[in-house]
Parts: structure tokens; C-alpha cells; sequence
């Protein structure tokens, strides 16, 4: 099983002609052409990261020039604005509407001459003349959900498309999250979907995929803001951040007690989410070791997020209720 996202990259081969014949008509004496431009774009921003979401703030932008053009790509991601900026158009950029830190991405559907250009970004390359994205980072766990912050505003009729996969080394699919929704979100909002598996093989390789459209009605000026991606683990176990802050949430699974273990008294927020995403209650944190009923939950899988008194996400994981 197979999924490439073909829509969601609607550059033809006659917007690609007229994007080099603009750029060597009025912007320089020598073009580079396509697959140049992808192999220089995968040595600026890809470099060796091995992480399943590096750069997941999008703290850090690589200044880059293509064509004359200079632009920001979140360092560790691809984007289509090797291509689009040559004709002034920039699909992705930075921005300090954020959810936490100094910055976050922002994703513009555009109008590219003859074609609607979304907004995207990948940790997978982009073959925009085949239509797909392939490849990825390797990674060879299986986790349990994905999350993130995002504000959207779409035009009417458009949904946002955000989605993680692990895969094997042939690129079959092993496990996939998607959240897709088209309702405008003004502040910012947690999602989280759950990684559905179709097979118990050990992955070889993740991307995530990121769009401010979908790609069956994409519609231009559909903006997506993107920060704090993540993923949780099977065991719950908490994120390297959480770490940093020695803070811990035990037993897992729990009977209807939940422990915050957090030794260095951290000030922040315990937030309890549905599968899907909604929260459903937030408890304060100022104590070193702080006990938190959760009997009025039903039996089920929960997943939190702690953040600390400066609205940065430190800890994220799952809770099982039985």
C-alpha cells in the first residue's frame, strides 16, 4: 500500500517552463534547471537529520538563494519555494505568530501562472514533475499518535492536510496518521490523530507531510500556521523535553490516579486530551510530586500535554484508564 499524496502537487510541466523561462528572462544569464534546483534545495535543508521530526518549533531557517531570490526554508524540511520564488511567490515562510518560541511555518495556497500551488512542506522529497513525494528520515519505531498546534484559515470549501507514515524500504505504508479539517481556527489549537497500522513490520523510514489545502479543492489564500509538531510512543513514555525538566506522569496504565512526578517545580499545565484531540481538562502543576484524579474519565486511552508558565510544550504522552 502506497500513499504519495499526488494531489496535494499541482506545479505542471507548462507552470514549471514558464517559472524557467521567467527566471532566465528576467532574473539571470544561467537557469539551473529542475532537478538542480531539488539536489542544491536537499543539500541546504535536509543535511543528516535523524530525527522523525526535526526542527519541530521551526526555530530554525537556512537563508537561502536560488535564482537571485533569497527566502527562509525551515531548516531540515523541504518546501516548493526553490521553484516558486523565482516568480515571486513563496508557498512557505516564516512567521512569529506562534505557539511557543520565536517562530513557526506558515503555508499559503498561491496561484502559480496556470496552477494552485499549496502550501507544503515534507521531511520526504518533492518529485513535482511525477506528482509525488517519496523518501523521508529514518526511523524505526511505531508510534502512537501525532500532534501538533496549528491556526487555519482557509477559502471556502478548502481543508488543511496534515499527515505522518512510517514506511518500509520499498515505501510501503506501514502506519499513517491524517488530520484533515476546513474550519477556521483564529488562536491557536492542539490536534492529535491517532497512527493507524496496516501491518506489524518494523518501519525504515517516516515523513510527514504538511499542506494548507487538500488536494482534490485546493483553493488560493488557504493559510495554515504550524508549530510544535510531535509524536507519542506506544508506552507513553514522555518526550526528550520532558526529560530536560525531569518531569515524569505515572502509573501507565492507571486504575484512576495519575502522578506527576516533577522534582524540579516546574509552574505549568497538565492537559488531558481525547484521541481525537479535544481536551477535556487541565490541571495545575506547582507541587513536586502532585496526585491528579482521573475517576470521572471513562476507561480508555487519553493523551496530555504539559506546558510550563511560559506556553512551551515540555511533555506530551499517552494515559491509559482502565
Amino acid at each position: 500500500m502506497n500513499y504519495y499524496f499526488n494531489d496535494l502537487l499541482k506545479i505542471s510541466e507548462l507552470t514549471l517552463l514558464l517559472i524557467v523561462n521567467y527566471a532566465n528572462y528576467f532574473k539571470m544569464k544561467k537557469i539551473y534547471p529542475l532537478f538542480l534546483f531539488l539536489f542544491l534545495f536537499s543539500i541546504i535543508s535536509n543535511g543528516h537529520a535523524q530525527n522523525a521530526t526535526p526542527n519541530a518549533g521551526f526555530e530554525n531557517w537556512v537563508d537561502t538563494t536560488v535564482s537571485g531570490e533569497q527566502f527562509y526554508n525551515p531548516e531540515n524540511w523541504y518546501t516548493l519555494n526553490p521553484l516558486t520564488a523565482v516568480v515571486g511567490k513563496l508557498t512557505c515562510q516564516r512567521t512569529t505568530t506562534v505557539h511557543s518560541g520565536n517562530y513557526a511555518v506558515e503555508l499559503i495556497t498561491e496561484v502559480v501562472f496556470t496552477d494552485t500551488a499549496n502550501g507544503i512542506i515534507s521531511t520526504g522529497k518533492f518529485n513535482v514533475q511525477n506528482e509525488n513525494v517519496s523518501g523521508g528520515l529514518p526511523y524505526t519505531q511505531r508510534p502512537d499518535s501525532m500532534y501538533g498546534w496549528y491556526e487555519y484559515f482557509p477559502a471556502k470549501g478548502d481543508s488543511t492536510d496534515i499527515q505522518f507514515g512510517v514506511y518500509d524500504s520499498a515505501g510501503n505504508t506501514i502506519g499513517l496518521g491524517s488530520f484533515v479539517a476546513g474550519d477556521t481556527v483564529k488562536a491557536y489549537k492542539r490536534f492529535s490523530v491517532p497512527i493507524t497500522y496496516f501491518s506489524k513490520a518494523i518501519p525504515d523510514t517516516s515523513r510527514w507531510l504538511l499542506s494548507s489545502s487538500n488536494g482534490h479543492k485546493s483553493f488560493p489564500g488557504s493559510t495554515l500556521f504550524i508549530d510544535d509538531l510531535g509524536l507519542t510512543g506506544v508506552t507513553g513514555i514522555n518526550t526528550l523535553a520532558a526529560a530536560n525538566f525531569s518531569i515524569s506522569v505515572f502509573p501507565n496504565p492507571s486504575s484512576g490516579f495519575i502522578i506527576v512526578n516533577n522534582p524540579k517545580l516546574v509552574q505549568g499545565i497538565l492537559s488531558i486530551f481525547t484521541e481525537t484531540g479535544t481536551e477535556i481538562k487541565q490541571f495545575l502543576l506547582n507541587n513536586d510530586k502532585q496526585n491528579i484524579d482521573v475517576h470521572d474519565l471513562a476507561a480508555g486511552n487519553y493523551l496530555y500535554s504539559i506546558t510550563n508558565s511560559n506556553g512551551e510544550n515540555i511533555a506530551d504522552g499517552k494515559i491509559i484508564l482502565r
